[in-house]
């Protein structure tokens, strides 16, 4: 597994930059940036000619993350040559809210159970329905029974006569929080890993917001933990899809960092 990591900060170093994407042959290609990269054509043209048998994923974002800090408004480029995985692409067209369950069912057919590794979604950051809430943060007040919402937007299902707690964090335990993220992630590896590992970070716009001015903290101690041979990518978001130590099935986070650990054996 080999690992390539472009950073662009100007659409016009899309050709000059991206070149060397080509020589790496790359099976899958991760795209995180700015909305204005997305509006152009020239980033898209430019890595299907330079990488025409690689499956391209990616998103719009409220922060691009590379290596150890937190960008904004560039387009962090991650190119990947795997050994043995096999990677594919799917999507599928979401009409709207109520089309979030059938939008996964359609993208699941598609996909062989017998064959998957893993699977990575990014999907819209507005207009989605995300079922479960897990929230990270302190609580306060006391339990608010839910009847009707009105004016109160959340990013999944909250079932009425359940109850919702509003919740508050420091800085400080947001770092501590992404790095007890990356200690579980390198708990969890296997031995004898071969290659260039990969580490996808996805953490909630609500963190980057409270930690303010120290955004790159909490990327910084994450970086540290996975140790320097790893390339780190990964964006800011409006909510995070993943497992967790204790679960055996994938939810909805909000307020959270995730890491998405690739490499092989």
């Amino acid at each position: 597994m080999k690992t390539l990591q472009i950073i662009l900060k100007s659409a016009a170093e899309i050709n000059a930059k991206l070149a060397v994407i080509s020589d790496v042959q790359p099976d899958l290609i991760l795209v995180f940036g700015a909305l204005s990269f997305f509006q152009r054509q020239e980033l898209a043209e430019a890595v299907h000619q330079l990488a025409p048998n690689a499956t391209i994923a990616g998103c719009s974002t409220a922060g691009e993350i590379a290596v150890d800090r937190v960008y904004d408004n560039t387009c962090v480029i991650s190119a990947i040559k795997f050994d043995k995985i096999k990677a594919i692409g799917i999507s599928t067209r979401l009409t709207g809210m109520n089309d979030s369950f059938d939008a996964g069912v359609r993208l699941a057919k598609n996909f062989n159970p017998n064959e998957l590794s893993a699977v990575i979604i990014f999907g819209v950051g507005v207009n989605i329905n995300g079922s479960g809430l897990v929230a990270g943060w302190m609580p306060f007040g006391p339990r608010r029974k839910v009847t009707k919402s009105f004016g109160l937007t959340l990013a999944g299902d909250i079932d009425a006569n359940g109850y919702l707690k509003l919740m508050h964090s420091s800085t400080e335990k947001l770092i501590a929080g992404a790095e007890t993220a990356a200690m579980h992630a390198m708990d969890s590896l296997t031995k004898n890993l071969i290659g260039d590992p990969l580490a996808i970070l996805i953490s909630c716009v609500g963190r980057k917001l409270v930690v303010g001015d120290r955004v790159d903290e909490e990327v910084e101690a994450v970086a540290e933990m996975l140790g320097k041979n790893v390339c780190v990518t990964g964006f800011y978001s409006n909510g995070e899809i993943a497992g967790d130590k204790f679960l055996d099935e994938c939810h909805l986070h909000n307020q959270t960092m995730t890491i998405t650990y690739m490499t092989e054996t």
